[in-house]
């Protein structure tokens, strides 16, 4: 399943959360590839520049960094855990209709100061002592408490990311979705509103979908998968037509026939005994 992150749209929601812990947060793909940040000029901290001004350095925040994301893909729960320079970071997954489309990220950040550590980390990485430890003062201390506030606040904010299209799915992908539901829900009476909540669209947006993935309205579209079911129950079944009428969503068998009639130029009895009539023929 493929996503479209709008940089500008998510950067404004981070910013939201960074103004209350003042760390730097990113959104990331499936991929893990890094889709917005805030600050959107410095997304590291001062400590983290420092850790990956060497490659070798920068392979390991990357591989410590994937590593996290797939402990979070595969418990479906915010990680959070200590990166190889050992500051914190936490990890927290966006969901779309029960699925992971993506990654929160925050950190550099630190629980409780131990400067003993990094001041082997320093000696053991070949780092100017003064130069890290001063920016690992500079790093913002949070609580648990404040952590998983921080975690609430972006996970409430999901649903306000889908509604204002901060992350959609692609168009594609997503209209493939809408019409397999439709064709395995004929029986239901579909209607712009309901395929909206399922889908988390607004009107407008599904019909502009709609239309310029298959030339014809959402209306139309479903009107003339009903009937093509319709034709193929009173081709093959001994159903009445009252009875097909309810199995593709009419619960107005007038209303049904009216239909029928408009896409086909007969009445579904008609058609019936037409169909019929093909079949001894041909025999």
């Amino acid at each position: 399943m493929n996503f479209i992150f709008n940089e500008k749209l998510l950067t404004n929601k981070l910013k939201d959360v960074y103004e209350l812990i003042k760390t730097p947060i990113s959104v990331f793909d499936l991929n893990f590839e890094c889709k917005a940040a805030y600050p959107p000029t410095g997304a590291f901290t001062d400590y983290c520049a420092i850790i990956r001004n060497s490659p070798l350095r920068t392979n390991r925040c990357l591989e410590c960094d994937k590593q996290a994301c797939s402990i979070c893909q595969n418990t479906k729960k915010t990680y959070s855990y200590f990166c190889h320079a050992h500051a914190c970071e936490t990890i927290s997954p966006i969901y779309y209709d029960n699925i992971i489309a993506g990654f929160f990220l925050f950190g550099q950040y630190i629980k409780e100061k131990d400067v003993e550590k990094i001041k082997a980390y320093a000696k053991e990485q070949n780092i100017e002592e003064t130069q890290l430890l001063k920016a690992y003062d500079s790093l913002t201390v949070l609580t648990t408490a404040q952590i998983k506030a921080a975690c609430n606040i972006l996970q409430a904010s999901i649903l306000h990311i889908w509604a204002t299209d901060a992350i959609r799915r692609d168009d594609f992908d997503k209209m493939e979705k809408i019409r397999e539901y439709i064709l395995n829900h004929l029986h239901l009476p579909l209607t712009a509103d309901y395929l909206c909540k399922k889908f988390f669209l607004r009107k407008q947006q599904l019909y502009s979908l709609f239309k310029q993935s298959n030339q014809i309205s959402l209306k139309q579209y479903i009107l003339e998968k009903k009937i093509e079911l319709a034709k193929k129950l009173l081709r093959t079944t001994n159903l009445n037509v009252t009875e097909i009428a309810e199995a593709v969503g009419f619960s107005d068998y007038n209303n049904f026939i009216q239909r029928f009639k408009s896409i086909t130029g007969i009445t579904p009895l008609k058609y019936k005994f037409q169909e019929k009539e093909n079949t001894i023929t041909d025999c």
